[in-house]
C-alpha cells in the first residue's frame, strides 16, 4: 500500500514535467513549420488554410498570459464568435469539430496542442460549432487535455472558446 502511495505521489509530481512536451516515440503531427505565427496574435495553418486566434477567448498577448480564460454556454460562444472583430477581421466563427481535430498534437498531452503556436492553452474543453445531430441538447467539443472529441457536451455547460476564420 505504501509503495502504491509513493508511486502515485511521484507520478503526480512528474506529470507537469511531461506536460506540453512531445513524446519522442511519436512524431509531431503539427510541427511549428506548418504554422505561420503573425504579429496580430493570429496563427495560420498552411495545410488547412485556416487562421486561428492564438489565444483562447479571455486571454491575450503573444504568450496568452494576459486576462483569464473565459467560458461560455454554446449559444454564448456562437454569439461571441459572431460579434468578434479581433485583429480587424469580422468573420470569426466557432470551428467545426473536424477543424478542432486538426489542431490536436498527437505527441503531446496536457495540453494536446502545439504549445509554441498556441501557448498557455488550457487542458480542458472548448466548443465547436458542430451541433450533435442526434440531440438538440448537445454539441461537439474538444478536450485538449488529451485531444478527445466529444459530441455530448451539454449546450448549457460552460466551456472555452477558440476562434477560427477561413483565410481569404
Amino acid at each position: 500500500m505504501k509503495l502504491r502511495l509513493v508511486a502515485l505521489v511521484a507520478l503526480a509530481f512528474a506529470a507537469p514535467l511531461y506536460a506540453g512536451t512531445c513524446n519522442t516515440t511519436i512524431p509531431p503531427s503539427n510541427p511549428d513549420g506548418i504554422y505561420i505565427g503573425r504579429t496580430d496574435d493570429t496563427v495560420t495553418d498552411t495545410r488547412t488554410g485556416l487562421m486561428w486566434k492564438r489565444c483562447e477567448e479571455g486571454r491575450s498577448g503573444s504568450q496568452c498570459m494576459g486576462g483569464v480564460r473565459a467560458t461560455h454556454t454554446w449559444a454564448e460562444a456562437l454569439a461571441r464568435a459572431e460579434a468578434s472583430s479581433f485583429a480587424g477581421y469580422t468573420d470569426w466563427r466557432l470551428p467545426s469539430i473536424k477543424e478542432l481535430v486538426s489542431l490536436v498534437e498527437l505527441c503531446r498531452t496536457y495540453p494536446a496542442i502545439n504549445d509554441s503556436m498556441f501557448p498557455n492553452t488550457s487542458s480542458s474543453s472548448v466548443w465547436s460549432g458542430s451541433p450533435n445531430a442526434l440531440s438538440s441538447l448537445h454539441a461537439w467539443g474538444m478536450d485538449f487535455s488529451v485531444g478527445y472529441d466529444d459530441e455530448f457536451h451539454d449546450r448549457n455547460s460552460l466551456h472555452g472558446v477558440r476562434l477560427v476564420r477561413d483565410v481569404q
